[in-house]
């Protein structure tokens, strides 16, 4: 069975592309390279939703449903894949229900550091309620203690290999990232006043993005959403995320593959993939460690400075890469096929 090539629902609820959709496109791909038949299912059909576009030039199919739950359990008798794979909470507590329905086995990838508040904590507690009927990996050991026992493995995100790059450095300080409480962009905002004579960039948009932009001082500058971030990493120097809760970024990741240092607060599993003056820097949260370790990466040598970006490849080749990960996840896929073979899978949804 190890052998076999599988054929999988990616199951997600969206209508951009963020940290999730960005994993469930690197997911898929490296699949689909591996010679696995892998189809996305968006739960909810939203025109134009550039996870389309992108997958189309990969040739995964992407099947668009209108929100009912029985929507998807059409489709998986229809296409009858071995297994599907949901990521979010929607799509897992939807996705746990038609799985159970259709006797196929499921997967489901918690990503989410943040717990919410009012609606979202509610759903993300029915998530976690229900993660006793699939098979569960956690992006970080934070998450994965939430589970309480129902989480199968620890799986970081990870980037294809390809995006490992040596590409030459520009004079950028950045934040990459949602405009929002969690992700502090308030802070970077702070640290720019700091340093009047350096360039600070903001890749993201939100609800905060008004605000910031209002009272930024002139060397901050804002470019809203971008899908070509992959093109823009050559431009910067450093990445700075002042986050107040993370599982296990990807912007994280895609910058130390591409030779950015980033300087990080010590939330989720950022400190397993930063090693302190290594590979990158962490810092406690306040402005003024913050300010601190700017300071220090701006002052030392380049020759030190390159010894930090490439500590940073090594990391991301070794254990955050497509090689290292994906190998691991189809692991998790043929023991759920063998355990739900064997009829001990847990399943009893009525």
């Amino acid at each position: 069975m190890a052998n076999k090539a599988l054929k999988l629902f990616m199951v997600i609820d969206s209508r951009s592309v963020g940290g999730i959709e960005t994993h469930v496109i690197n997911l898929a791909t490296g699949l689909a390279k591996r010679n696995h038949h892998v189809s996305i299912v968006l739960l909810n059909y939203h025109t134009k939703h550039p996870i389309i576009r992108t997958l189309s030039s990969f040739k995964v199919p992407v099947i668009a449903l209108d929100g009912r739950p029985w929507d998807l359990i059409n489709a998986i008798k229809d296409q009858q894949p071995d297994l599907i794979h949901t990521h979010g909470y929607k799509a897992n507590i939807i996705g746990r229900f038609a799985a159970a329905r259709t006797k196929t086995p499921c997967i489901s990838t918690f990503h989410n550091g943040d717990m919410g508040s009012g609606k979202l904590r509610l759903y993300t507690a029915l998530d976690i309620w229900s993660s006793k009927y699939s098979t569960n990996i956690a992006v970080s050991d934070e998450i994965a203690d939430r589970l309480k026992g129902q989480c199968a493995a620890t799986l970081p995100n990870f980037i294809p290999s390809q995006q490992v790059t040596a590409a030459p450095k520009g004079r950028q300080i950045a934040f990459v990232g949602r405009l929002d409480e969690v992700k502090n962009p308030a802070l970077f905002c702070q640290l720019a006043e700091l340093f009047l004579g350096d360039e600070f960039h903001v890749y993201g948009d939100g609800v905060l993005r008004s605000a910031l932009e209002k009272n930024a001082p002139p060397n901050l500058y804002f470019h809203g959403t971008v899908d070509d971030m992959q093109r823009r990493w050559h431009e910067i120097d450093l990445l700075v995320m002042p986050s107040l809760n993370e599982g296990l970024p990807l912007a994280a990741l895609e910058a130390m593959a591409n030779r950015v240092p980033v300087i990080a607060t010590k939330v989720g599993d950022l400190p397993k993939l930063i090693q302190h003056n290594r590979n990158g820097f962490l810092f406690d949260g306040t402005l003024s460690a913050l300010q601190s370790m700017l300071q220090q990466w701006l002052e030392i040598n380049s020759t030190t400075q390159n010894l930090v970006r490439d500590k940073a490849v090594d990391t991301i080749t070794t254990h955050y890469s497509e090689d290292a990960v994906i190998p691991k996840i189809l692991a998790i896929y043929h023991t759920a096929l063998s355990t739900n073979l064997l009829g001990e899978n847990t399943y009893a949804i009525q």
